[in-house]
């Protein structure tokens, strides 16, 4: 079973950040749960699984796999390079033909001599490019797969909280949303310590920060930017 999570809102719902293990800002194009079972029975740890996943342009992402779960977030690890598969003809016989992986992002190249590879009986046979990720996992229990491209961050930031009433609450959420990117993260903290540590800064990024006492729900916002102080 393949569980998709797409949009912005869908890793917002389900607290699926795009931050990388080693700090990197992500932006995601997608995030896919996969679970390697049929009904309640699990995959031999010897046996492999095809997985592909739609692709209309990943030139320049990568995928990462989520790692471990630390106080709700996922660790992303890059896992490598995507790849596709061609067809092309067998010893130049235009009736036989083989499948080939190449680097998602040499397709352009090939592109460039798709005439002489891909015209069968002068037809024109790009389209036998499988634009599909092909993607091999030999796993038994569940997976997350993340398809990022990699932000370039000018600077990282810490970034105190200051809280009134503080005595009053212990637990606290900070969500970090990007304007106009599929990106964001979030922080678990406590009142005794109300720091973002290393915030990527990219743009205008919208913050919300969450707590509650009772049965209520307490959250406010403010803007973080280059400009915005520590």
């Amino acid at each position: 079973m393949i569980y998709e999570y797409l949009e912005l809102n869908d890793l917002i719902l389900n607290n699926i950040p795009t931050i990388a293990d080693k700090g990197e800002l992500l932006e995601s194009k997608g995030v896919y749960r996969i679970e390697f079972r049929s009904d309640s029975t699990y995959l031999k740890g010897d046996k492999t699984i095809n997985v592909e996943l739609n692709n209309d342009d990943y030139v320049n992402y990568l995928i990462f796999k989520g790692d471990t779960i630390e106080k709700g977030n996922f660790v992303w690890k890059e896992e490598g390079e995507l790849f596709s598969s061609i067809m092309y003809p067998f010893n130049g016989d235009p009736h036989f033909h083989m499948i080939r992986e190449v680097p998602i992002d040499s397709l352009v190249y090939y592109e460039n001599y798709r005439d002489s590879i891909y015209k069968i009986n002068n037809v024109s046979e790009f389209d036998k490019i499988n634009n599909d990720i092909l993607y091999s996992f030999s796993m038994n229990s569940n997976i997350w797969i993340n398809v990022d491209k990699l932000i370039e961050t000018p600077l990282e930031k810490d970034f105190e909280i200051k809280c009134k009433q503080i005595d009053l609450y212990e637990d606290y959420v900070v969500y970090v949303i990007y304007e106009n990117m599929n990106s964001f993260t979030s922080f678990y903290l406590t009142s005794d310590n109300l720091t973002l540590n290393q915030l990527p800064i990219v743009g205008n990024a919208r913050s919300f920060i969450v707590t509650y006492s009772d049965d209520k729900i307490l959250y406010d916002e403010f803007l973080i930017n280059e400009k915005t102080n520590p």
